[in-house]
């Protein structure tokens, strides 16, 4: 989503949310930027990683609130890194959001199965993002 007049006014502020620090992973440059771009802009600490390998690294030195992550990555999918996250005794508790372009029901399904707090398909609308930023799942 690109930051917009319009978009940006209709979506929530870090005052809004418990939501502090936020990872954006997606191996697709610029989808992570313009995602990260719009967290900076509403005032999030955000950050992007580019791979599973590259999240991991910077997991290890920093604790984030959320996670939003990609599942059609190479080398390692959404799907393996959420699972690894979730059996870690560090990362299980962070929320972690499938950002996809997969949308279908079973892939909804698969999502939750796999370790995913929810689920939202690309491209990510204002509503949708104002939605998981001020949910339960980020509380």
């Amino acid at each position: 989503m690109k930051p917009t007049k319009e978009n940006v006014a209709s979506l929530p502020t870090v005052k809004e949310s418990n939501v502090r620090t936020i990872l954006v992973i997606d191996d697709d440059m610029s989808t992570t930027d313009s995602l990260v771009s719009l967290l900076h802009v509403l005032g999030w600490n955000a950050y992007g990683s580019y791979s599973a390998k590259e999240a991991i690294e910077f997991l290890d030195n920093k604790k984030v609130d959320l996670i939003m992550l990609d599942i059609d990555m190479p080398e390692v999918t959404g799907y393996d890194l959420v699972r690894f996250l979730k059996s870690s005794e560090r990362w299980k508790n962070v929320p972690v959001i499938a950002v996809t372009g997969y949308g279908m029901e079973k892939d909804k399904i698969k999502a939750i199965q796999a370790g995913f707090s929810t689920h939202i398909t690309k491209p990510i609308s204002s509503r949708d993002l104002r939605e998981i930023l001020t949910s339960d799942i980020t509380a």
